[in-house]
């Protein structure tokens, strides 16, 4: 018996860091698959609408929050959109942004004896750096910068002195607008329409 334990529990010992690492590495997976999915039907859709997709490094799908780079490049012959991506550890958490800039993310647990006693835990705060310009574009184009937020938290809140005040999408944080992939998507479109009915209207009758 204890000869066929000992090699038990030798692999379980050579293994238990493998284990370890999956369940840490998870949450992670999910965000990069989550986004490849995201990304493809972004990417098609650019397309569609006359944008040249630039994705501006290798491992855009694993590009982590606090990266100091610019992740894809959307541009067409008069305007770029020079994306950062954002994703939430999970959806269900509240993304709180400090009065000193740093970020964390806050969730809701029960506590107590009663099934009503909760507790709100907060995460570590982390700066977020200044994103560098790792790209280069025509300096006639229009540039916009966005922060493409997929997957969201449910709630995005910013700490200002006299209140915590939501933040909601379209407004700018980090210096980039906030929008949803979706919401995205139906600006280009939008400026996709706009510019056949301008070269209509345009165009000598």
């Amino acid at each position: 018996m204890i000869i066929v334990i000992i090699p038990v529990v030798i692999a379980l010992f050579f293994l238990s860091p493998v284990f370890v690492a999956a369940i840490l590495l998870f949450p992670y997976a999910v965000t990069a698959f989550k986004r490849y999915k995201m990304l493809r039907h972004l990417y098609k859709t650019a397309e569609l609408c006359g944008y040249r997709v630039r994705p501006l490094h290798k491992w855009v799908c694993f590009s982590t929050n606090f990266a100091d780079k610019y992740d894809i490049l959307i541009e067409n012959s008069e305007r770029a959109y020079v994306i950062k991506l954002w994703s939430a550890k999970k959806p269900d958490r509240t993304l709180v942004i400090n009065k000193d800039g740093t970020v964390c993310e806050s969730y809701v647990v029960p506590g107590g004896l009663s099934a009503e006693e909760k507790y709100v835990v907060t995460g570590k705060p982390r700066s977020v750096p200044v994103t560098r310009c790792n790209f280069r574009v025509k300096k006639t184009k229009e540039l916009e910068f966005i922060l493409l937020y997929y997957p969201e938290n449910d709630r995005v809140y910013v700490d200002r002195p006299d209140q915590r005040e939501p933040i909601v999408e379209g407004q700018k944080i980090f210096g980039k607008r906030m929008v949803t992939p979706k919401t995205f998507e139906k600006i280009l479109r939008r400026h996709r329409a706009a510019a056949k009915q301008n070269s209509l209207t345009s165009a000598p009758k």
